[in-house]
């Protein structure tokens, strides 16, 4: 679909598939734009790597996308999407700052953390389940010997 879209608007020489790159950096040095135009997204790593690279992004607003990402960057329509390339500043160190405030690899690792943290206490340890079993026997022992003396 999308190759006979291209052929039918004449974007031959404008439209490139570089498929997959081992160094996305590199790959990135020259553009200056990053397109999200899926219907239904994630927090789309792929997003937020652009624009650590300073690429501007052009977000569909999918359903959470205001809850991501500043409204600024966001599209509903093909209109939209124009004026977000053709008006506004381009501001790459804005756009890095954005995913360092919000994604920086520290506060990634400190959630992480935090999460374990939070399963460890939910769960509990081999030692207490044993803990446990041992209470449950002791209390039913003591339940038959109270019934036995009835």
């Amino acid at each position: 679909y999308v190759k006979h879209m291209i052929a039918q608007l004449g974007l031959e020489g404008a439209v490139f598939f570089d498929g997959w790159q081992r160094d996305v950096g590199s790959w990135l040095k020259n553009k200056h734009y990053i397109a999200c135009t899926s219907v239904i997204e994630s927090q789309g790593m792929g997003m937020l790597e652009g624009m650590a690279n300073g690429l501007k992004p052009l977000i569909h607003n999918f359903p959470g996308a205001e809850q991501i990402y500043p409204r600024e960057l966001l599209f509903n329509t093909p209109d939209d999407f124009c004026d977000l390339v053709l008006s506004g500043p381009y501001q790459p160190a804005k756009y890095r700052k954005f995913v360092e405030e919000r994604y920086s690899l520290g506060g990634q690792l400190e959630r992480i953390s935090r999460l374990f943290k939070g399963f460890e206490g939910a769960r509990p340890t081999q030692r207490q389940q044993h803990q446990q079993r041992q209470h449950q026997q002791h209390q039913q022992c003591q339940r038959s010997q109270s019934l036995a003396a009835v």
